[in-house]
């Protein structure tokens, strides 16, 4: 484990390391861009559709393992979360967006070679609109006893 500049990364000691993991976050991509209103499986694929980790994984006979989602909900990285970047690694992009964004809270990266896919997982909280946004003329009271 260790913190880089507010970020906790935690890895498998280096001889239990995936070698194809670290060549994929150690990948340089020239240039990303995350758009406000960003949803978390959007990164990921637009991250792994990138030319250089798309090759990196067309190399090996690997795809995107996507994600299991279900819910109501579509988790975005922010409302007003956007930013680009130029020649900066995977695990550097990933890392910006844990510390910058409102709401994702960690990533993960796996390998599962029986089904050849790899999987990145950005996961996120809610982000929550100012109290006063949509509230301001109802009475709390009238929510909770909806028989007055």
């Amino acid at each position: 484990m260790e913190d880089q500049d507010g970020v906790v990364s935690i890895f498998p000691r280096d001889a239990y390391r995936d070698p194809l993991t670290n060549r994929l976050l150690a990948t340089e991509i020239n240039d990303f861009s995350v758009a406000k209103r960003t949803v978390t499986w959007t990164l990921s694929q637009s991250l792994f559709a990138t030319p250089k980790i798309a090759g990196i994984l067309e190399g090996y006979e690997l795809r995107n393992g996507g994600e299991n989602f279900s819910g109501f909900s579509f988790p975005q990285l922010g409302k007003e979360f956007s930013f680009s970047v130029s020649r900066m690694n995977l695990k550097s992009i990933l890392d910006k967006t844990i510390k910058e964004s409102p709401t994702a809270k960690f990533w993960t990266i796996s390998n599962n070679f029986s089904d050849k896919s790899v999987r990145l997982i950005v996961e996120a909280g809610f982000e929550y609109a100012p109290e006063d946004r949509y509230l301001k003329d109802v009475n709390i009271d009238d929510l909770l006893d909806p028989w007055p």
